[in-house]
């Protein structure tokens, strides 16, 4: 008989690196448990809205988690939970105009001052 713990699981993870990687679900006592999903983020342009959140949700049909909006920033998870999979660290801070698209100059400018 072997050790299902350590069965590796198609798709269930792994790199070139390590190899694949045993099923948590399965080493936890669930043997149908569904395959893991994840996705990539560039957080060089995430602002912390959670719309790719929001996406996949809906494209698996997972249902909302109770999000209650706190009005202190995009970030409004406040944590990871069982159905809150992302938590950015959004840190909001006043940057210099300039250099972000053709045509902007380089000067410094407050960017809340010009906005008015």
């Amino acid at each position: 008989m072997t050790d299902d713990t350590e069965t590796p699981v198609p798709g269930a993870g792994g790199n070139l690196l390590s190899g694949p990687q045993p099923e948590p679900a399965r080493a936890a006592g669930y043997p149908d448990a569904p395959p893991r999903v994840g996705f990539f983020t560039d957080t060089s342009v995430c602002i912390g809205c959670k719309a790719c959140e929001v996406a996949c949700k809906e494209w698996n049909a997972i249902p909302e988690d109770g999000l209650e909006l706190t009005g202190m920033s995009y970030d409004n998870t406040q944590g990871l939970g069982a159905d809150t999979w992302r938590h950015v660290a959004f840190i909001e801070q006043r940057k210099p105009l300039g250099g972000q698209e053709p045509g902007v100059g380089h000067e410094s400018v407050d960017v809340f001052a010009a906005a008015g």
